[in-house]
């Protein structure tokens, strides 16, 4: 069990079965970077978790949440509250890490700023490329979104919201997300106060940027897990998150730029239970609370 970590991986969880794939597959990347993983059960199956956590050959901090239902925000607070890394990194539960991606993340928050994953790559992703066995030449390579805020100062920032790639179909990920603990404190971590699902963690990306706190570097590559949004925890419509992001830009207008960490530890951390878990046989080191 590693005591002092210098990345900690939060994982935020509700009976996504894929979870224990992933930790196994990813299992030798967290080792090669020395990470601590922090699974975040929120309103999932516990006896479940418990039964693939005694599984998985990964050291395992879990955190039970007891929640009326899935709050992705809460649960990493109330990780990152649990974890003991000096940086963090957020990751669903069905990603696959490329091997390159955490010694680059590393190398980048070393020199300042944050990270979000460039390319995420779908599993089920068909072949791109025509009758010859040829991939084509595209004139034009990405498209991309952006909200552009501007700040009382003048400035403008640019929140990419998604990029897509036509060489490999891949999209950006900006809610895989490596920032330095501190970051996150600065600007009150995630806000659980946004409900379903879409925008929570872009609130997070265009806080930190609107704040000055951190800049946005994207770099790397993961895999997801193809499925679609009728496995999602909460709500995945498109209502939900443009209910959600006008929750934020509202909060933007007034000047509100923090997170709810600071009350939600202070509500839960009391109410929580923190294991830690050795990996194969699940063997229980210690409980916190």
């Amino acid at each position: 069990m590693i005591t002092n970590p210098c990345l900690s991986v939060i994982i935020p969880w509700c009976d996504r079965p894929e979870l224990e794939h992933t930790l196994v597959a990813n299992a030798a990347c967290f080792a090669a970077a020395g990470v601590e993983v922090v699974v975040v059960c929120c309103a999932g199956d516990e006896a479940w978790l418990s039964a693939a956590l005694a599984r998985v050959p990964v050291p395992v901090t879990w955190v039970d949440v007891p929640a009326d239902g899935f709050n992705k925000a809460l649960a990493l607070n109330l990780g990152a509250h649990a974890a003991r890394g000096e940086h963090l990194f957020f990751l669903d539960a069905d990603v696959l890490l490329h091997e390159e991606l955490l010694p680059a993340a590393l190398a980048q928050l070393a020199q300042g700023g944050f990270v979000t994953v460039d390319r995420v790559l779908e599993s089920a992703a068909p072949p791109r490329c025509d009758d010859t066995g040829q991939s084509p030449v595209q004139a034009v390579q990405s498209l991309a979104y952006a909200v552009g805020l501007q700040t009382a100062d003048g400035r403008t920032v640019w929140v990419e919201t998604n990029r897509m790639r036509f060489d490999d179909g891949s999209r950006s990920g900006p809610g895989l997300v490596l920032l330095r603990r501190a970051d996150f404190v600065a600007v009150g971590g995630m806000n659980s106060d946004l409900v379903g699902w879409g925008w929570e963690d872009l609130d997070l990306v265009a806080r930190l940027q609107l704040t000055g706190v951190a800049e946005r570097r994207s770099l790397g590559q993961v895999t997801h897990l193809t499925h679609d949004d009728h496995r999602r925890a909460g709500a995945s419509t498109r209502d939900s998150e443009r209910d959600n992001f006008a929750v934020c830009l509202a909060n933007y207008r007034l000047g509100h730029l923090r997170g709810t960490y600071d009350d939600d530890v202070g509500e839960c951390a009391e109410a929580i239970a923190i294991h830690r878990l050795r990996g194969v046989g699940g063997e229980l080191v210690r409980a916190l609370r």
